[in-house]
């Protein structure tokens, strides 16, 4: 695995900010490797309730393709500073195959806009990479319990 430190803090980045760095970085370099690939779309979905949840299937377009292509992806990393009493977040950049890259990103998004979808009912979404636009297109949905109120009677 190859590592290039990513220093965050000079650049002036906050946490969310950083975030959506890595997942600009990230979704043009998954995207550039999917049309190097000749693949024009991945559908990513997720689904969880009941405190479980994760990423659950990649669909390709054309559906026969290698998943297997090596890109580089910035990843976020944490160690503890004794001296600071802290933790101390940076970024690197590491090599990883596609399939690795897009369940990384799926993550990281759902880290962003939908921390939290697998507790209770439960949640799920999608994520539809497009090559040719590269464009990457996410939704998302939760599950509800409702209660339909019918009224008072004294008895």
């Amino acid at each position: 695995m190859t590592t290039v430190q990513i220093d965050t803090e000079a650049e002036g980045l906050n946490f969310s900010d950083e975030r959506r760095r890595r997942l600009t970085l990230n979704k043009d370099a998954i995207l550039t490797a999917m049309r190097a690939a000749g693949i024009t779309s991945v559908t990513a979905s997720y689904t969880g309730e009941g405190d479980e949840g994760s990423p659950t299937d990649l669909q390709a377009e054309p559906a026969d393709v290698d998943l297997d292509v090596e890109l580089t992806m910035a990843v976020q990393t944490s160690e503890w500073d004794e001296a600071q009493r802290c933790w101390a977040w940076s970024d690197i950049e590491t090599r990883m195959t596609l399939d690795e890259a897009m369940s990384a990103f799926v993550d990281e998004v759902i880290q962003e806009y939908h921390a939290g979808f697998e507790d209770g009912e439960g949640g799920g979404g999608e994520l539809m990479f497009d090559a040719a636009a590269m464009t990457v297109t996410y939704n998302n949905f939760n599950y509800v319990v409702e209660r339909d109120y019918a009224g008072e009677i004294l008895l």
